[in-house]
């Protein structure tokens, strides 16, 4: 039996708060300069990871906690 933890907001295409500047095409790629992939993630993306943990090719894992932000946080570790 596999237990899934709500996920976490990553990045991915959402709609511009209001204090965003920009928006539209302007906005996502403001927002996507801070992510090392230079882009914004898909729903898909996620969706991917949730289907691996909910398989039987990942029984053996175990209390991890996966990222998936095209590698925005892993430039603030120990910060």
């Amino acid at each position: 039996m596999h237990s899934l933890q709500p996920l976490r907001p990553c990045a991915r295409p959402i709609p511009f708060r209001s204090h965003h500047k920009a928006s539209g095409e302007e906005g996502e790629t403001k927002l996507s300069r801070g992510i090392p992939m230079k882009r914004l993630g898909e729903p898909e993306e996620v969706g991917h990871m949730v289907v691996y943990l909910a398989s039987d090719e990942a029984k053996f894992v175990t209390g991890s906690e996966f990222r998936i932000d095209g590698g925005m946080t892993a430039g603030r570790v120990g910060k």
